[in-house]
């Protein structure tokens, strides 16, 4: 790729993960319900991303959170998806469970994707048929064979409180077959966590292409699977429901969020 590589990504990404240890007081920017919103933060670390992926790679196409257009996706060789902080609401309440997060297509295709826990100090990565990794430490998927010891992720849209209810419902399925539960609230760090082998899957509806496509690739990496809900390969920036999961218990999990 012209202008940049797996270290560059990575180190960019630290870089902008340090602006959300700086910030003190987290200020709402822009606010679309109670539950949805932007802060300063958010605009400032996707400022700082897009500005150092165009100086990198000039003419990329930058698909970011707080300004894109999922009705007018660029075709270009360069495009890179972007989630300033992942997790917002746990960053405004101090919750430390968010991430910056990168993934990186080349003519639509997946190719790399970083995601850094800042306050765990924390970067995974991936680059297509290298593996994936922690700090630069090999990780791969968990190896449970059976759902009544897995321990699942999942999540859900707290702007939308039907589709959370749906969620929910979705998730009691899943409970009633798992060894349990985890809501972390940052579905790039659910994803890494699956991929590490510290969960065993996660699920949620309608995830925004920056909440999941560098997890994604990360976890298929890593020797698991990610699909969408229907088990179809993910192939266009869109929103979509994910399951991502170690690969054995995928079936299993896909039949339990499909039949109520």
């Amino acid at each position: 790729m012209a202008g940049i590589d797996i270290t560059g990504l990575i180190s960019i990404a630290e870089e902008a993960s340090k602006l959300i240890l700086k910030a003190d007081d987290p200020v709402i920017a822009r606010r679309r319900s109670n539950s949805d919103y932007t802060t300063r933060t958010d605009l400032e670390v996707e400022q700082f991303l897009t500005e150092s992926l165009q100086k990198s790679v000039p003419g990329c196409s930058i698909i970011a959170e707080e300004s894109a257009d999922l009705s007018c996706i660029p075709e270009k060789k360069h495009i890179f998806i972007v989630d300033p902080i992942d997790g917002t609401i746990n960053y405004y309440h101090d919750y430390k469970a968010s991430a910056v997060s990168i993934a990186y297509l080349e003519w639509g295709e997946l190719k790399m994707g970083v995601v850094v826990d800042p306050y765990r100090k924390e970067t995974f990565h991936a680059c297509r048929g290298n593996g994936a990794f922690v700090n630069n430490f090999p990780i791969q998927v968990s190896s449970t064979e059976r759902m009544e010891n897995a321990l699942a992720g999942f999540g859900t849209a707290p702007y939308d409180k039907e589709e959370g209810m749906r969620m929910l419902d979705a998730a009691s399925r899943v409970y009633s077959s798992c060894q349990d539960l985890r809501r972390l609230g940052a579905a790039a760090l659910d994803l890494v966590h699956v991929a590490c082998g510290r969960l065993d899957l996660f699920f949620e509806r309608s995830l925004k292409p920056w909440d999941y496509y560098a997890g994604m690739i990360i976890i298929q990496e890593a020797g698991g699977t990610c699909t969408d809900w229907s088990n179809k390969k993910i192939e266009s920036i869109s929103t979509c429901d994910i399951c991502g999961t170690n690969g054995i218990l995928h079936d299993q999990v896909l039949n339990l969020l499909r039949n109520p």
